[in-house]
C-alpha cells in the first residue's frame, strides 16, 4: 500500500488495524463479563496471538523464559505437596501469562499508546448509556433488554460487553447518581483501567491535565469507586510533589491534599467505608471471624493464607487451597484481591511479579524521558487499587511485566540512569 507521507499518522486507525485489534481484546478479556466468564476465550486468544507471534519470528525474552520456568516449578511443587493435578488449573495458568506476552511483543513499543485509545473509545460508549441512565427514568430497564437479546448476561440481564447496566448509587451517598461501570463487571474495576490510562497519558505526553485524562478523570468521578479515588490521590499528589516544580510544590500540591482530605473524609464511601472494614478485623476475635464481606477484611484473610505456604503457594484450585474444607464457603475468601496472588502463586514469584512491573515501567519511563522513580509510584496505585479488584491476574496488569521485552536496547544500566534526564518537555508528536 502507497502512504501519503505528508499527513501519515503512525498512530491512525486504518494503519494499525490489527495492533488495535490485539489490544481490544486483552482489554476485555481483562474487563468484559461475558468473556472473563468464559476461559474458552482466552484460549482463543492464546492460540491466534501465539500463531501470529512465532509467523513473524519474534524472540523470546529472558523474562519470558523465567516466568515459564516458575510457572512449571510452582506446579510440579504443588502436585508434590497436595498430591492433586488440576489439568484446567495449570494449562488455564500457563495460558493466562502466555497470551498477555504475546500480545505485548505483537503490538510493540506503541502498546501503552493503543490501550489509552481503546480505553478512550470504551470510555465515551459509557457516557452514551450512563448520562441518559441517570436522566431518562426508566431507561435502565431498557438497556436490560440488549443483553436479554444477545444472551451476554442470562443471570442478571445487565452486561452487554460495551457496557454494564448499574442499578445501584455510590454508599450513603445522598444524591441520587449512578455509578458507572463501563465495559467492565463493576465501578471500581473500570476506575482501575481508567487510572491506567491516565498513568500511559502522562508518561505519553509528559502532562497530567492532557484532553484524554480530563475524559478519564470525569469518568473515574462517576464509579464513585473507593480505590480508584485513593490510586487517583496518590497519582496526583506524587506527580505534584515529587516531580513537581516549585509552583507545583508550593500550591498545588498543599491544595490537592486539602481538596483530597475534604473528599475522603466528606464521602461515606471513602472515609468511613474503609473506617467500618477496619473495625470488622480489629474487632475478630480471630483470623476465622473476620467477615469475608468485604475488601480489606478480606486481604487480611488472604495474607495470613499466604503464610501457609509462603515459597510455593497453594495454587489457584480449591482443593489445594482450602483443603478437605474446600466446600465450605465460610472458610473462603471471596475477594481475589492482591492478598490472593501470593496465597496462589507464592511470595517469591509475587515479588518477582512486582520486580518485572517495576521494571517494565521504567524502560518505559527511559523511552519517554521521564524519572524512574515514577515506577515505584505506579506500582503503588496498581497495589492500592489490586485491595480491591483482582487486576494482578487480568490480561492487561499480566501484560506490564513483559513491558521490558519491549524495549530491548534498553539495558538495566540505562534504565537506572533515566533519572539523570532533563525533562523538557517534547513539542512534535507526545507519542513519539
Amino acid at each position: 500500500m502507497i502512504v501519503n507521507r505528508i499527513n501519515y499518522n503512525p498512530f491512525k486507525f486504518k494503519y494499525n488495524k490489527s495492533k488495535y485489534f490485539i489490544v481490544t481484546v486483552v482489554f476485555l478479556l481483562s474487563t468484559s463479563v461475558y468473556f472473563t466468564a468464559n476461559v474458552a476465550f482466552l484460549a482463543a486468544a492464546f492460540l491466534l496471538f501465539g500463531v501470529m507471534f512465532f509467523y513473524k519470528k519474534i524472540n523470546l525474552t529472558k523474562d519470558f523464559k523465567i516466568i515459564l520456568l516458575a510457572l512449571t516449578i510452582l506446579h510440579l511443587a504443588n502436585i508434590l505437596i497436595y498430591n492433586f493435578f488440576s489439568f484446567r488449573t495449570v494449562s488455564g495458568n500457563y495460558i493466562r501469562f502466555l497470551m498477555p506476552f504475546f500480545a505485548v511483543m505483537l503490538v510493540g513499543k506503541r502498546f501503552p499508546h493503543y490501550f489509552v485509545q481503546v480505553v478512550k473509545v470504551f470510555t465515551i460508549i459509557s457516557f452514551v448509556f450512563y448520562i441518559p441512565a441517570n436522566i431518562i427514568p426508566g431507561f435502565n430497564g431498557l438497556l436490560q433488554n440488549i443483553p436479554r437479546f444477545l444472551g451476554t448476561d442470562p443471570g442478571e440481564s445487565n452486561h452487554f460487553i460495551i457496557y454494564q447496566v448499574e442499578s445501584a448509587t455510590a454508599l450513603g451517598l445522598n444524591i441520587p447518581v449512578l455509578r458507572n461501570s463501563g465495559p467492565t463487571g463493576e465501578p471500581g474495576e473500570f476506575a482501575g483501567y481508567l487510572i491506567l490510562a491516565m498513568i500511559f497519558e502522562l508518561v505519553l505526553t509528559k502532562q497530567f491535565w492532557t484532553k484524554n485524562n480530563i475524559l478519564f478523570f470525569i469518568a473515574l468521578l462517576t464509579t464513585f469507586s473507593t480505590a480508584g479515588y485513593m490510586g487517583f490521590f496518590i497519582l496526583i499528589s506524587a506527580h505534584y510533589l515529587l516531580f513537581g516544580n516549585k509552583t507545583k510544590r508550593l500550591i498545588l500540591f498543599p491544595l490537592s491534599v486539602l481538596l483530597i482530605m475534604g473528599v475522603y473524609y466528606k464521602f461515606e464511601f471513602m472515609y468511613q467505608k474503609v473506617d467500618i472494614q477496619m473495625k470488622m478485623v480489629t474487632s475478630a476475635k480471630s483470623i476465622e471471624n473476620i467477615p469475608r464481606t468485604a475488601r480489606i477484611p478480606n486481604l487480611v484473610r488472604n495474607t495470613e493464607d499466604s503464610f501457609d505456604n509462603p515459597i510455593f503457594g497453594k495454587g489457584r484450585s480449591f482443593e489445594t487451597r482450602y483443603g478437605s474444607n474446600y466446600k465450605n464457603l465460610k472458610a473462603q475468601s471471596i475477594s481475589n484481591n492482591i492478598g490472593n496472588f501470593p496465597v496462589q502463586f507464592g511470595w517469591p514469584f509475587f515479588l518477582f511479579y512486582s520486580f518485572l512491573m517495576i521494571m517494565g515501567f521504567k524502560a518505559l519511563l527511559f523511552r519517554y524521558k521521564m524519572d524512574s522513580k515514577y515506577a515505584y509510584v505506579f506500582l503503588l496505585i496498581i497495589y492500592t487499587m489490586a485491595i480491591a479488584q483482582g487486576f494482578l491476574m487480568t490480561s492487561v496488569f499480566i501484560s506490564l511485566i513483559y513491558l521490558r521485552g519491549v524495549y530491548p536496547s534498553l539495558s538495566n544500566k540505562a534504565v537506572k540512569s533515566s533519572r539523570k534526564i532533563s525533562y523538557e518537555p517534547i513539542h512534535n508528536h507526545p507519542y513519539l
